[in-house]
């Protein structure tokens, strides 16, 4: 894969001082702190060899910067390194800024895995983190639908098209199948789609990360250049990957796990074989409300009334509870 040579250097000089590191991308709320709790329980319980990674939480706010491990005790427990975005980049491109930003991180590790704050780790998945150091690859999963299949301007292809040529990228080789396709969405045009991952996890080797971030704004750049999106960030993703020629594979479900009752029944057996689950869906588990606090996860595991994957999600969370009261007690 041709990696910049600035960014092959940058990740030469941080050096790999460890096998994996996991970055999440978060506001600096009590919500999306107790999220990054449960990660780092969950890590910590289902990494096997690599429960002991280090964990960079990039922190995005138009404020200045607290002492993190200070105001959250817990957090000394883990190897957790709290990052604040630098302010000028949150105020100009907002959230957005705090998702990118992981691409741009000094990489300590050989291998890194961006992963979103709404996850928690449910099994092993060392076997894909050596798949993609061992082919100098990138993986995530196909994204569940087309970003632009609400879109009546034009058709899912013609965006595809009109955004690779914006890029100076070419045709668009739409090469993969939307995860969702057949039963999230049935329209024939929207059923591929270039190597467009979800953000929620990603796994490459930090080189790989590193000439991804040395382009990505551009990208950016490009799309937005085309439509106003809230996917950008995955399309300029997307539009990475094809200009830097990084080879790409498409992870299992059971390494990105939505919360999802309509497209579950596709995937009955990588939710028996889960690795990670993201509760991104809004309704039985609403995040917002359901991840306030340990106190509320705990209310919400409590309920009698889940059912679907969201029971799944907490039969697998239960234990992960108890390792995050621990750490409170």
């Amino acid at each position: 894969m041709p990696v910049p040579a600035p960014a092959a250097a940058a990740a030469s000089a941080a050096g790999a001082e460890s096998e994996l590191e996991v970055h999440l991308p978060i506001s600096p709320t009590p919500t999306f702190f107790n999220m990054v709790h449960y990660v780092a329980a969950s890590l910590r319980l289902h990494g096997g060899a690599l429960a002991g990674s280090r964990i960079v939480v990039t922190v995005g706010d138009d404020r200045e910067p607290e002492d993190l491990l200070a105001l959250l005790p817990w957090s000394r427990r883990y190897p957790i390194d709290w990052r604040w975005l630098d302010r000028g980049l949150y105020r100009r491109y907002g959230y957005f800024a705090t998702a990118l930003e992981r691409f741009r991180q000094p990489f300590r590790s050989r291998a890194v895995i961006l992963a979103d704050a709404d996850v928690f780790f449910t099994g092993g998945f060392g076997d894909a983190v050596e798949r993609c150091r061992r082919e100098g690859s990138l993986a995530g999963l196909v994204a569940h639908i087309s970003p632009f299949m609400d879109r009546p301007e034009m058709s899912t292809p013609d965006f595809w098209t009109r955004l690779f040529a914006q890029a100076g990228l070419g045709e668009a080789p739409l090469v993969c199948e939307h995860t969702g396709w057949g039963t999230m969405s049935r329209e024939p045009a929207d059923r591929r789609c270039p190597p467009y991952f979800n953000l929620g996890m990603l796994i490459a080797p930090a080189p790989v990360m590193s000439a991804i971030g040395s382009v990505i704004y551009e990208e950016m750049a490009h799309v937005d250049a085309v439509l106003a999106t809230t996917y950008r960030c995955q399309i300029a993703l997307a539009l990475a990957i094809q200009r830097l020629g990084v080879p790409s594979w498409p992870l299992p479900m059971r390494y990105n796990f939505p919360n999802d009752d309509l497209i579950a029944p596709g995937y009955a057996a990588e939710l028996a074989d889960i690795r990670l689950f993201h509760y991104l869906r809004q309704g039985a588990c609403d995040k917002s409300r359901d991840f306030a606090s340990a106190q509320a996860v705990g209310r919400w595991l409590a309920r009698s009334d889940l059912d679907g994957v969201n029971r799944e999600v907490a039969r697998r969370l239960q234990p992960i509870h108890q390792a995050v009261l621990g750490d409170l007690s």
